[in-house]
């Protein structure tokens, strides 16, 4: 008699915000070890991501390792950007009314492409935004320059998840703001995660995130399902308001209860 076994997912679980603190940092390489992870995307401007990155080493062949664009509230790497990026709401409005300045946005985001590379050794095995500003206007065209150049090899996040649309009224506001940076890599054939989970209200109350990660999960093959789990210290708490969701998090990759996940109900891959 035949097998009736069903093929696991295979999902791509992505922690993002790597070398935002030593505390998020020590999170992430704790469930790298327990292969736990598949992707980290890193913050090459970030005050930890130098002294994180070499302990990330040890995983190059493990995990994909990517580069996480920032352009909201951490400093800058260029002097023209101030002394720290805007809030994200400010940022967003001033891309839709395109009344950012092309040549200080690419002048950053080319400085934190080579700042990854000089860490890393390498190009990035994908790249993606913090808080997705890689799929706004004036930006995207930016960002796909550079790809081009830095890592023509990586690929990219897709954030339009239409079959999420009923998890938060956050996938509904991606995907509009991310439809156009769709059909920009299907246009060039950028390889790119097909579905994305992981956003919910990081302040609400209470949140039973083993529920939600079931679903998220039953999204099929190809799906993104990013997280941020991390150990709330200082360092984090100075440009992010997002504490103890991060705790919770890495507590449920860290239980038990995934390490059966991982052997019964997904796979998990690095890339598309």
């Amino acid at each position: 008699m035949k097998s009736t076994t069903i093929p696991k997912p295979a999902i791509i679980l992505c922690a993002d915000d790597f070398g935002l603190s030593a505390g998020v940092n020590r999170a992430i390489l704790d469930l790298v070890g327990q292969k736990r992870l598949s992707a980290v995307s890193c913050m090459s401007l970030a005050p930890a991501w130098a002294e994180g990155a070499e302990e990330l080493k040890l995983f190059r062949e493990q995990i994909n390792a990517g580069l996480h664009l920032t352009l909201t509230y951490l400093p800058p790497l260029t002097k023209e950007m101030g002394d720290r990026h805007p809030p994200g709401g400010k940022f967003v409005l001033k891309s839709w009314l395109r009344l950012l300045d092309k040549n200080i946005i690419e002048k950053e985001l080319r400085a934190q492409f080579e700042k990854f590379i000089a860490v890393w050794g390498a190009p990035p095995d994908f790249i993606d935004g913090h808080q997705h500003v890689h799929v706004l206007p004036v930006v995207r065209d930016i960002v796909l320059r550079l790809r081009n150049e830095y890592a023509p090899k990586a690929w990219m996040r897709n954030v339009v998840d239409f079959t999420a649309l009923d998890d938060s009224w956050k996938c509904g506001l991606l995907a509009v703001l991310g439809w156009r940076w769709l059909q920009i890599l299907k246009k060039n054939n950028i390889p790119h995660n097909k579905f994305m989970r992981g956003a919910y209200d990081y302040h609400a109350e209470p949140v039973d995130y083993a529920v939600m990660m079931t679903a998220w999960c039953s999204a099929g093959s190809s799906a993104l399902v990013y997280c941020h789990p991390g150990f709330p210290d200082a360092g984090l708490a100075r440009y992010d308001s997002v504490l103890e969701p991060r705790r919770r998090e890495y507590n449920f990759f860290n239980s038990s209860a995934f390490g059966e996940w991982l052997e019964h109900k997904i796979t998990l891959v690095g890339q598309p």
